[in-house]
């Protein structure tokens, strides 16, 4: 988009305000159509608006349940966790030194593997 577009002009952007100026100047010719053009895109408008605070406020109670149930589940993993930490704690000793080797192994894969060693004696 062209800067021109970009800057508002009374919470418009100049754009708009070139075919509203446009649609203003033809509603001179024929005033009757341009009303009823006028009534019917505000109708389309406002319904379109209505279906969209619908479909936000739908989206909104879907994110919150969620959001709801995301939670429960962290903590009910959470006190799995706990149990199986106090009831054996080597295991997960373990498991915790696996998964940061795996970790270490796959990051440091993207590295070369090569080792250079000298010998002192030949320096």
């Amino acid at each position: 988009m062209s800067e021109a577009q970009e800057t508002p002009r009374n919470g418009r952007t100049d754009g708009v305000a070139d075919l509203t100026q446009a649609f203003e100047a033809t509603a001179a010719r024929e005033p009757s159509q341009i009303a009823e053009l006028r009534t019917a895109l505000s109708g389309l408008i406002h319904d379109a608006q209505a279906a969209l605070e619908d479909n936000v406020s739908a989206l909104l109670v879907r994110a919150k349940d969620g959001s709801k149930t995301l939670r429960s589940e962290a903590t009910r993993r959470a006190a799995q966790a706990e149990v199986l930490v106090k009831e054996r704690p080597y295991v997960a000793l373990g498991a915790v030194a696996l998964g940061g080797f795996l970790l270490g192994h796959l990051l440091s894969a993207g590295r070369p593997q090569v080792v250079y060693l000298r010998d002192s004696r030949h320096v």
